[in-house]
């Protein structure tokens, strides 16, 4: 079990951009009430790049 927890998580770090799609990030925004604009840190970037910080042991 542990072993193939491993493995997805491994998985999961080389190819997260595929795992996550903008358009249900931005609809979850949306549902969430949230607005913002259109800038570089937007929420799409900011969640990716805030599940790579856990997912690479929460370094800065």
């Amino acid at each position: 079990m542990a072993g193939s927890i491993a493995r997805l998580v491994a998985q999961f770090k080389q190819c997260w951009s595929r795992e996550l799609e903008v358009d249900a990030i931005v609809r979850a925004c949306k549902e969430a009430g949230l607005t913002w604009r259109e800038r570089e840190l937007g929420p799409v970037t900011t969640v990716k790049l805030f599940l790579l910080q856990i997912l690479f042991g929460n370094v800065a």
